[in-house]
């Protein structure tokens, strides 16, 4: 059986994390970085849509986190992409569903 893994924003970093706490800890990593934020890898990560509306944002987001997790992070595939939205205050946090490729193999 294929184990499915939730993943959100990264809230604290393990230095010495291995196997697949090492592969979804860069897929947190993925979820919170924009394009260009990183110094050594411009290319890293996710374009986030700015100024447009909520609604729009909300459904631009969710294939773009989706392909850039998967191109930072290939051990993993992208199964869902959630994203809740605060509408007062403008705001958006996305959930991800990832399985380990590793994982699908066994099976």
């Amino acid at each position: 059986m294929v184990k499915v893994y939730t993943v959100q924003p990264l809230t604290s970093i393990n230095y010495g994390a291995t196997g697949i706490e090492a592969i979804l800890q860069n897929v947190e990593t993925a979820l919170v970085t924009m394009l260009y934020d990183q110094p050594m890898a411009r290319g890293m990560a996710w374009e986030a849509p700015i100024d447009r509306p909520i609604q729009v944002v909300q459904m631009q987001i969710m294939p773009a986190i989706a392909e850039g997790i998967e191109e930072y992070e290939p051990r993993v595939r992208v199964v869902d992409v959630d994203v809740d939205v605060d509408h007062m205050e403008g705001r958006y946090k996305a959930k991800v569903k990832v399985v380990i490729r590793d994982d699908e193999q066994s099976v």
